[in-house]
């Protein structure tokens, strides 16, 4: 995973899945890496209660570090999203600090607090989101170039039916989430973007 890998601003009403999915895995995995030091400390110190404090300050160390370091935890990684800052510019581990100690309000009641308060804002944020300035949106592919890709409607990139050294110079969409351009029939119809995923595809 690497920093400079940034996310599609616009995209944030489009993962609320994958954010559900993404804490899932990394709620199971934060606590299987929790159990071994929970379990040392215990026996150190022949008290149960001191599981207690390992295991938050573990789970908590483990979100703020990933996020701080790379934007993205294992789950995140896996679904395809990013911690980013609210401008779009890679998250600062001084966000990722923020936004967790959060979590503290944000998952009273099993997180019931922190979903609600993402679906009624208006970027999808939750309130460690909205206290560190950060959104959480559509992972963008490394060494992605949106010039280049393959029309979705034929093998090449120009209009269905030419070849590629005849591509009309403006496109005919663009994905309004990622900027992703089509080169195709102006009077089709893209639902989808083969892109982000987002459905703002608009014809120019």
């Amino acid at each position: 995973m690497q920093k400079s890998v940034s996310g599609y601003l616009g995209t944030q009403h489009d993962v609320i899945g994958g954010r559900v999915i993404a804490f899932i895995i990394d709620h199971i995995l934060s606590l299987i890496l929790a159990t071994v030091p929970g379990f040392v400390a215990a026996v150190a110190t022949e008290s149960t209660f001191i599981i207690y404090p390992v295991f938050f300050a573990t789970v908590f160390g483990y979100f703020t570090i990933l996020e701080g370091l790379y934007g993205q935890t294992a789950g995140k990684r896996l679904v395809g999203v990013i911690v980013v800052s609210s401008d779009g510019s890679p998250v600062t581990f001084r966000q990722a600090l923020s936004r967790n100690l959060w979590r503290l309000i944000d998952g009273l009641f099993s997180y019931a607090v922190g979903l609600v308060v993402m679906l009624v804002s208006e970027d999808r944020q939750r309130i460690g989101d909205h206290a560190a300035g950060t959104l959480v949106v559509r992972r963008k592919r490394e060494g992605h170039d949106t010039d280049n890709q393959q029309n979705q409607f034929g093998d090449s990139e120009g209009t269905t039916g030419q070849n590629s050294g005849s591509r009309r110079k403006d496109p005919s969409h663009v994905c309004q989430s990622c900027g992703e351009k089509y080169y195709s029939d102006p009077l089709s119809e893209i639902s989808t973007c083969r892109n982000c995923g987002g459905i703002k595809v608009e014809k120019q």
